[in-house]
């Protein structure tokens, strides 16, 4: 760690730890929007993110032997631009993060870092361009063998944003609309060849039955046809479509009482 006091090391993990959850759950639900709905591995959703853009730059350097892949153009989250990407590589998740590290470091932007053999999580905090960036590094899932990634050691992702994308007022997934009492987490745009594209998750009041039921009645009143509803204790899954439209919506529980629940969305064009 580097030039970054005890108080400024709290806040800027509270904003980079927020963006890398966010970052985690929205790469996960991309997956699922391209129609891996069987098997919820990360796999899947760097297989998706694949799909989208691949052989692909960001604003910033990054280490080398890294196959990067984003999730289209004109990226936000929370209405603010952000750069997000996934990325394979041969290398050792150790190396890749040490040497980002090193790069940021060389850039004099503070790196805040956890890393062991398996698994890292390298923080950055630019104070001249406000700019938050973050990355996660994995071992790379089993799986990845039998979705034709041989040789790949390692998966990861960046994310980078201006340190303000936390403290901005949520707009709501376009016709996912918020039931009385419901609140916005979070909501990522991007623009992809077909067309706009949207991922995002809300906090709901009540049960999941109820809340499975609230969707079912408006969106099916807005017209959108039913084309899957998976529903047993604990989860639920609601999958729509319209035109060349599709949303696809999972609900949790947030705890065993069922007095809220978390849906994530993600809504987007059919190829």
């Amino acid at each position: 760690m580097t030039g970054v006091s005890a108080t400024d090391r709290r806040a800027m993990l509270k904003i980079q730890l927020f963006g890398a959850s966010v970052f985690l759950i929205l790469c996960f639900l991309l997956g699922i929007a391209l129609g891996f709905k069987k098997n919820l591995s990360p796999v899947y959703a760097v297989q998706g993110s694949r799909a989208v853009g691949t052989n692909a730059t960001l604003s910033f350097p990054i280490a080398d032997g890294l196959n990067l892949s984003t999730f289209g153009r004109d990226t936000k989250l929370n209405g603010q631009p952000v750069e997000m990407a996934s990325f394979t590589s041969r290398r050792s998740v150790r190396e890749i993060a040490r040497e980002q590290a090193r790069i940021w470091e060389r850039n004099n932007i503070s790196t805040v870092k956890q890393i062991d053999d398996t698994r890292a999580l390298v923080l950055g905090r630019d104070d001249r361009s406000g700019k938050r960036h973050t990355l996660l590094a994995w071992n790379s899932d089993s799986q990845l063998k039998e979705a034709g990634f041989e040789g790949v050691a390692t998966q990861g992702m960046f994310s980078s944003a201006d340190g303000s994308f936390t403290n901005v007022e949520v707009t709501e997934v376009p016709g996912v609309p918020l039931p009385d009492g419901g609140r916005v987490a979070s909501v990522m745009s991007s623009l992809e060849p077909e067309g706009p594209s949207y991922s995002g998750s809300y906090a709901l009041r009540g049960r999941l039955a109820d809340n499975l039921s609230f969707y079912r009645r408006n969106l099916h009143a807005d017209g959108w046809q039913e084309t899957l509803v998976f529903d047993q204790p604990g989860q639920a899954m609601l999958e729509l479509s319209k035109y060349r439209e599709s949303i696809t919506m999972i609900f949790v529980p947030v705890d065993g009482e069922g007095i809220e629940t978390i849906a994530t969305i993600v809504r987007r064009f059919t190829s």
